[in-house]
């Protein structure tokens, strides 16, 4: 996977979430539709952290799924020395 798709995928995703939910609260709020805004920023803040963990999970899993897992013996056979 190339690190530019893992970096929109993992900014995108949970801005599209928040700014959905926040989109649909604006909109009652331009409507005169007054709800608790600090319930539904609460509900938005709740979607957000878990929307995020799950990107990490998954980025994290597809990062491990394509690395090669081969040792090189160079550093092994070769320590450095400090000195």
């Amino acid at each position: 996977m190339h690190e530019i798709f893992a970096i929109l995928i993992g900014g995108i995703l949970p801005f599209g979430a928040v700014f959905i939910e926040l989109f649909f609260i604006l909109t009652s709020m331009w409507l005169h539709q007054f709800y608790y805004i600090f319930g539904f920023l609460a509900l938005v803040f709740a979607i957000l952290i878990v929307t995020c963990a799950e990107i990490t999970i998954v980025l994290c899993y597809f990062q491990l799924c394509s690395e090669v897992h081969a040792p090189s013996l160079g550093r092994a056979v070769k320590p450095r020395l400090e000195p």
